[in-house]
């Protein structure tokens, strides 16, 4: 660790060949069975997150010393708004950024996965932020109770759609509809990570949408789920363009409002 990490850390030449050999994805769990909770810095924004080192997930982000999604913590500083809405807040990492970029901005995180929330209550207390609302609940186009399924390759990516590889389900998790949780909100930046289900999101959000016209960053899984969400966003008026491609089927995805004549 004292070795490594600074180097990849540094980001210095062929950091990610180092950082695949010596470190690995979750492929390599069983090698990290033992490995320690510990505190890593952000060297972006300098807040302070607990990690575990077994998960592959959370090595990324103490190794690199920062969220691999560069380009969606980036857009936080164009977009400069008031109100962020991140839904899959996941451990938080997002939002943490947000809140370290405009510390007058309120930032209303959405995260069904208990055991994601509660990383993320812990870090938001140890570095005592004030300006982040965490609501432990799903955001769809109708209001449920659903089952959380859970995978143990990588608890951040818990979907209500199901998974092909191993893991455990959480019963009960609710979800709101998304006009409804956000009614009262002017939100100018909205983050959708929900590992296939962005339609119902949106579906659920159509009236936020039109009314505010929000900046969204939405990470996409399939191609389904991509015509989808292109469908309903073109018909609201907005354009897209492509911000990083993790692999062949995820990618994230800019959507703007189109321009007024």
């Amino acid at each position: 660790i004292r070795v490594v990490r600074p180097y990849v850390v540094a980001e210095l030449p062929k950091w990610g060949a180092v950082f695949d050999k010596l470190i690995g994805s979750y492929e390599q769990d069983d090698f990290w069975s033992d490995a320690p909770m510990v505190r890593g810095r952000n060297k972006l924004f300098a807040f302070e997150c607990e990690y575990d080192l077994r998960l592959w997930a959370d090595r990324i982000s103490f190794f690199l010393g920062r969220w691999h999604d560069l380009p969606a913590q980036l857009l936080i500083y164009a977009v400069k708004g008031d109100t962020i809405i991140d839904i899959g807040a996941n451990r938080g990492e997002f939002s943490l950024a947000a809140a370290a970029i405009n510390a007058e901005a309120k930032i209303i995180a959405f995260e069904p996965n208990p055991q994601m929330a509660a990383i993320f209550k812990r870090d938001i207390a140890h570095n005592a932020i004030r300006n982040i609302e965490l609501r432990e609940c799903g955001l769809g186009d109708r209001e449920d109770e659903l089952t959380l399924h859970v995978p143990f390759i990588n608890s951040g990516s818990a979907s209500f759609g199901g998974f092909q590889s191993e893991g455990y389900d959480v019963s009960g998790i609710p979800v709101q509809v998304g006009d409804k949780a956000l009614a009262g909100t002017r939100p100018d930046l909205i983050k959708i990570d929900v590992e296939g289900a962005e339609g119902h999101v949106i579906r659920g959000a159509v009236e936020t949408l039109t009314r505010h016209r929000p900046v969204i960053i939405c990470e996409l899984h399939n191609v389904s789920s991509a015509v989808d969400v292109a469908a309903h966003l073109t018909s609201l008026g907005y354009e897209s363009e492509l911000l990083l491609r993790q692999k062949q089927t995820i990618c994230n995805y800019l959507w703007r409002p189109r321009p007024t004549a």
